[in-house]
């Protein structure tokens, strides 16, 4: 780790290091030692100064939160934060949205489920969040898990709907009818009341063979 401003590489980080101390067996007194071997730039700026003057004694939580707050702006929580007041569905699915949404609430650390249940139901569009209410689902009440699934639903719903109402083409190659006849020119309807006239092909030939009016 570079010492990025970046929550999913300082995640990714933070969860191999401690899998490595884990499984490794790391002794208390060296473990910092071991892992300052996987930093490099800022984030290794941190570990000479900070860490290796009093190693032993950093506990987990004092050397992620004094890493996070060397390498992060001291305001990074607060834009997150303002990013999560404005967060919506938009054009995005049901899946990406919940996806998007719960990485933003974790990185913003918000713990509280139901803060998290609030934002995620003000978040969907008008359209899920109404079908939500016709399921008998509420913000304040409903689980998180409850609401995503029903969500779900709902937007698979819908698609098969539109899915359904969209007009089709019978000929997919100029939409004027399945292409089965004898004649090999376009249609033309003919006048109220009669037959469908010729196609134009068949119409200029005959007409070339009719008498001119007058003619004697």
């Amino acid at each position: 780790y570079d010492g990025a401003a970046d929550m999913h590489l300082f995640g990714r980080f933070m969860e191999e290091s401690m899998a490595y101390i884990r499984d490794g067996n790391l002794p208390r007194e060296r473990r910092w030692q071991y892992v300052s071997h996987y930093m490099k730039g800022k984030a290794f700026d941190y570990y000479t100064r900070s860490v290796a003057p009093r190693a032993p004694s950093y506990g987990v939580n004092e050397f992620f939160t004094g890493l996070f707050d060397h390498c992060f702006p001291i305001n990074y929580r607060q834009s997150l934060r303002k990013k999560l007041r404005y967060f919506n569905q938009g054009e995005m699915s049901v899946k990406e949205y919940v996806y998007e949404l719960n990485d933003l609430l974790n990185q913003v650390g918000i713990p509280d489920e139901r803060y998290r249940v609030l934002t995620l139901w003000e978040g969907f569009s008008p359209y899920i969040q109404a079908k939500l209410w016709e399921e008998e689902l509420n913000p304040e009440q409903s689980l998180w898990d409850d609401i995503v699934r029903r969500a779900e639903i709902i937007e698979i719903a819908r698609n098969a709907a539109n899915r359904v109402t969209q007009p089709k083409n019978k000929n997919p190659k100029d939409g004027r009818g399945n292409g089965k006849g004898g004649g090999g020119g376009d249609y033309r309807p003919g006048p109220p009341g009669g037959p469908p006239g010729p196609s134009n092909s068949n119409s200029s030939s005959s007409n070339s063979q009719q008498p001119k009016s007058g003619a004697k």
